[in-house]
């Protein structure tokens, strides 16, 4: 079934009755009040070039995806396939219909998906497209469908608010966008190939030394596995200091030792450090997650060999489980803790991972075969 992305009918029939436009205020509808992280520019064949500022300390999970799509030249050659007077500019789908993205799709950071995100969709905000529901379905399915495509505003839209993930605002440029969508413009919103302005080039520059921070080794960590043998780490609490204190304060009290690593999956990660044994343990003091999706400013990625704090639905409710990735696993970027990765011993993680019988397909390994941590021990730098 072809995914149509963003602003069902539904929403197009409300911007036509709700009286969009706005021109009182500044032409290109700055939120000035938000931290400028990143700046794009936008360069479309025949018309000329869009300029933004992007938010990133607000919707970090967002800007970061354009960011990366946009400086592997994702973007270029693409269009805006779908264009509306009054309303918005929409592109980047790679089948120029809607029904396309990037091989990933993202978490939606706007309010009725759990972000503070409190950018409106006032004149020349850009925001994500993302699928929307069909009435059949309810729209919260939809909520983390967002990829590539993104929409310009042309004229204020606030009944988007808090459904779409808006992360910046032309500050120049938005003459461009009104002879877009005065020129352009179709009834349905849809634009046939042919008519399709052309992005020569999305290009994004980080200002913000935040976002350019590497990681730093701040500490390291030895797993001796009984049976196995030791896996040795390093830790990054510049990325993650409230992780790295935590996990470092219950290796060195022995909390770990005697616990194992009750849930294994191949090619995915295996997962221990639950006084239950079970998944259902804790320390009995949950910490802040230190992940994007919960605004915290950390880059690391989900690759072989990364640590990372597991969780339950709740953001902030990591506390003393923790799983170490067997193959990398892109879509937990983001939305976990990732906070060290091994340096010595990935053979043993791959020895534990080929062992493993999961009596589930979640991954649960029966008590008496789950492999048993003798001790963790964390020392700083």
């Amino acid at each position: 079934m072809k995914r149509i992305l963003l602003l069902v009918l539904l929403s197009l029939v409300l911007c036509i009755f709700a009286s969009c436009g706005n021109d009182a205020g500044d032409p290109n509808g700055v939120n000035s009040e938000f931290e400028v992280t990143h700046k794009a520019t936008i360069e479309i064949k025949k018309y000329g070039t869009i300029e933004l500022d992007l938010y990133g300390k607000v919707a970090p999970v967002t800007v970061l995806n354009f960011e990366k799509l946009a400086n592997e030249g994702f973007y270029d050659g693409l269009t805006f396939h779908r264009i509306i007077e009054d309303f918005m500019m929409q592109g980047g789908c790679p089948n120029g219909d809607g029904t396309g993205g990037s091989d990933k799709d993202i978490f939606g950071e706007f309010k009725n998906n759990g972000s503070n995100n409190t950018i409106s969709h006032v004149r020349g905000t850009i925001s994500m497209a993302r699928s929307g529901s069909n009435g059949s379905i309810p729209d919260y399915y939809y909520y983390d469908t967002a990829s590539s495509q993104f929409f310009i505003v042309h004229e204020d839209s606030t009944f988007l608010d808090g459904n779409y993930a808006a992360f910046g605002t032309v500050t120049s440029g938005m003459k461009v966008v009104d002879e877009i969508c005065t020129k352009v413009s179709t009834a349905s919103g849809l634009v046939e190939a042919k008519d399709q302005p052309v992005i020569e080039s999305i290009r994004v520059t980080c200002i913000d030394s935040e976002f350019q921070k590497k990681p730093e080794v701040t500490h390291t960590a030895r797993i001796e596995i009984e049976n196995y043998g030791v896996i040795e780490l390093e830790l990054y609490g510049n990325m993650a200091p409230i992780t790295v204190a935590n996990f470092e304060k219950l290796a060195n009290e022995g909390f770990y030792n005697g616990l194992t690593f009750h849930r294994i999956m191949k090619n995915f990660m295996m997962q221990g450090g639950c006084p239950e044994g079970d998944g259902r343990g804790d320390s009995g003091t949950d910490i802040k997650g230190e992940f994007l999706q919960n605004q915290v400013i950390n880059t690391l990625t989900h690759e072989r060999g990364v640590i990372s704090m597991a969780r339950s639905n709740e953001p902030n409710s990591g506390s003393c489980q923790f799983f170490i990735v067997h193959k990398t696993y892109p879509s937990l970027d983001g939305a976990y803790a990732a906070f060290g990765r091994v340096t010595s011993g990935i053979e043993i993680v791959d020895k534990i991972c080929e062992d493993a019988k999961p009596t589930d397909n979640n991954g649960s390994i029966s008590k008496d075969a789950q492999p048993v941590i003798k001790t963790i021990t964390v020392m700083a730098k």
